[in-house]
């Protein structure tokens, strides 16, 4: 799911840190999608894109390496 959110900062890094902030808050102003809850959260600056990736990741498949002699 691609869920698209602007927000006007001065530097790609401090809105980095406003959306963790924000998310770690459950702040109703994002997206529903940026505030799920997930196993894992990645907030990470594009500053190529001038923009803010949020990874939301979900561990609940265990995956299990069998190995045979």
């Amino acid at each position: 799911m691609n869920v698209t959110y602007y927000v006007q900062s001065p530097t790609v890094e401090k809105v980095t840190k406003q959306t963790a902030d924000a998310i770690n808050k459950n702040d109703t102003s994002l997206p529903a999608a940026a505030t799920e809850k997930t196993d894992r959260t990645v907030v990470t600056a594009n500053t190529d894109q001038q923009k803010v990736d949020v990874y939301k990741i979900n561990l609940r498949n265990n995956h299990k390496i069998k190995a045979g002699v």
